[in-house]
């Protein structure tokens, strides 16, 4: 008979997982002992596992489209999926932008060479700063 492989997860995984499950805000040190506590979460063998992992979260709420909100101090809730239930929706491709040609540098280089060249020419000296 095979074996069935365990299924393995980061904590900052299941700690996600379990605000969805909950579906509304809950205090950090719940969610992260309710996600250390899952047996299937790898990775978590340092001194302090719980501010590790409390840190990843603060870290997630942190960035714009992050899978957790900080609803107030200490309270975490998961952010709402896009597209609802059901299955995934296929978006068209988005139509390929133009992008806008450089300046080639040598370009730059030989407009700076004229106006030296110029100014060189009438004589004219600029004033030192």
């Amino acid at each position: 008979m095979a074996r069935k492989a365990k299924s393995k997860k980061s904590g900052k995984a299941a700690a996600i997982e379990v605000l969805r499950r909950s579906r509304k805000a809950m205090p950090v040190r719940e969610v992260v002992e309710k996600a250390l506590a899952d047996p299937a979460v790898t990775g978590m063998k340092g001194k302090t596992p719980e501010a590790t992992l409390s840190a990843a979260l603060y870290t997630e709420a942190k960035k714009p489209d992050g899978a957790v909100i900080l609803v107030e101090r200490g309270m975490m809730k998961a952010r709402p999926q896009r597209g609802g239930g059901g299955g995934a929706k296929k978006r068209a491709p988005a139509a390929p932008k133009e992008k806008e040609k450089p300046t080639p540098r040598k370009t730059r280089h030989l407009a700076a060479v004229e106006n030296h060249d110029a100014d060189a020419a009438l004589g004219s000296r600029r004033a030192p700063r």
